[in-house]
């Protein structure tokens, strides 16, 4: 793994605000998403299956393609793999939800 990858995927995701709030970031040195939570009910299964679909796909446009078809390579799709495992969970924990955390483990 490259070390911008491991840079990637250990400071890749940063909350700016709680999930009280309206929005949180996930980032690495050169890209960031932000995850709207506006309007989600964190209480309830649909609130979270929404917000971890918002973080899945930013997650994905952190880190890039998984698969090799569209990374180019299989070393880049897995790098990216394990870039979007590292920023997802992250991320996960960082909202402190336990059923978003349950979530993500059936997932």
């Amino acid at each position: 793994m490259k070390l911008n990858q491991i840079t990637r995927g250990v400071a890749a995701v940063a909350l700016m605000a709680s999930f009280g709030a309206s929005a949180a970031m996930i980032k690495n040195d050169s890209d960031a998403v932000k995850v709207d939570a506006r309007g989600l009910n964190l209480n309830s299964q649909q609130g979270q299956e929404v917000l971890y679909e918002r973080l899945e796909v930013a997650a994905k446009q952190v880190c890039g393609e998984t698969t090799v078809h569209r990374a180019g390579s299989l070393k880049r799709a897995m790098d990216n793999r394990n870039c979007f495992e590292k920023v997802l969970s992250k991320a996960v924990d960082s909202v402190g939800n336990h059923g978003l955390v349950d979530l993500h483990k059936t997932s």
